[in-house]
């Protein structure tokens, strides 16, 4: 009986030194799968934890098949390794003709995505659009700017006035067919400050424009123009001596300011001191003024007969003005010869 015990015994702990064994086989092959699986999660997921991925809005796409890393880039803290491992990911179809851009909205590219990517969800953000063309080249917003800044300020600075450019209101991308197609921005007829429209052109190594694309900036153009250094009535004469020079945007004046030119000159409406004088605010001093005596001549072919009339309006060499005869109160018309004279023939 106890010979039987002890054979019990003994096959008993075999069987349970059995079991450590095979437990610890597995517990020894878990440790070495489970870093693996591990590090493939870990690959996977630190751009989501550390840093975000950026779609851009247009992107050159160059093979069959477009590549993340063609569409998108790392901002914040991530792994260089990470990034460059999903970066050559095929997503979808590139579009198959040259110069044929491919447009995505926003709902379609977030679902492509994220079938390939389910695990970073939230690590992606999309733009409304996504274009997308195989081959050429692509003129982003910023070069834009530059090139507008580039163009617009030897003008500036010709014209003696101190500009800056905000608010641009351009195209996010311009695609280019190819490496030696060229962008240029048409030179403006005249700069005027406010809202100026921009025209950028694509050209051919020949000089021939394929496309034209419109765009518009806002230009505050500062420069020193006339103002009233004190009070000025209307019909008063107006001369330099009563004139100062003060720095304004004309981008925020409501019409053209006077040059400062042809003083003296009538004024004709009242303008405050400090105030603008427009170009509309002044005209030149008439040879003859209205309710002036002035000698009425009428000429005939055989005789000349010089009476005196009133001026019943401004006029100026060479004008017709209404004159009144004042022997008969009649009213006659007359052309101004000189700053006395009226002649009827």
């Amino acid at each position: 009986m106890r010979k039987l015990s002890f054979i019990y015994i003994q096959k008993k702990q075999k069987s349970v030194l059995d079991c450590l064994i095979i437990f610890c086989l597995f517990f020894c092959l878990f440790l070495q799968i489970k870093p693996l699986t591990v590090s493939a999660q870990t690959q996977q997921t630190n751009i989501e934890q550390n840093g975000r991925i950026r779609i851009v809005e247009a992107a050159i796409v160059s093979g069959q098949q477009v590549l993340l890393g063609e569409i998108a880039y790392p901002i914040g803290s991530y792994d260089q390794k990470a990034w460059e491992q999903i970066a050559n990911t095929a997503l979808w179809d590139a579009p198959t003709a040259p110069n044929k851009p491919m447009a995505i909205n926003k709902q379609r590219l977030q679902q492509e995505i994220e079938k390939k990517f389910p695990q970073l969800k939230s690590s992606f953000i999309y733009p409304n659009n996504l274009a997308l063309q195989l081959g050429g080249t692509i003129i982003l917003e910023q070069d834009l700017i530059s090139l507008t800044v580039k163009t617009l300020t030897p003008l500036l600075a010709s014209m003696g006035s101190d500009g800056s450019l905000e608010d641009y209101k351009i195209p996010s991308f311009i695609f280019l067919s190819h490496p030696a197609q060229r962008i240029e921005l048409e030179i403006p007829q005249k700069l005027s400050g406010g809202r100026l429209i921009l025209r950028f052109l694509v050209k051919e190594p020949d000089n021939t424009i394929v496309k034209k694309i419109s765009g518009n900036v806002f230009l505050n153009l500062w420069k020193e123009v006339p103002c009233a250094s004190q009070p000025l009535n209307k019909e008063e004469l107006l001369d330099l001596s009563r004139v100062t020079f003060i720095r304004k945007n004309l981008a925020h004046l409501k019409e053209e300011p006077w040059d400062g030119k042809n003083a003296p000159l009538r004024l004709i409406r009242p303008v405050g001191t400090n105030q603008v004088i427009y170009q509309s605010d002044v005209a030149q001093i008439p040879f003859i003024r209205k309710g002036e005596l002035i000698t009425l001549l009428y000429e005939g072919k055989s005789f000349e007969l010089s009476i005196r009339g009133e001026a019943l309006s401004d006029g100026f060499p060479g004008e017709s003005i209404p004159v009144k005869n004042t022997q008969s109160n009649k009213q006659v018309i007359a052309t101004v010869k000189d700053r006395q004279t009226v002649v009827v023939r």
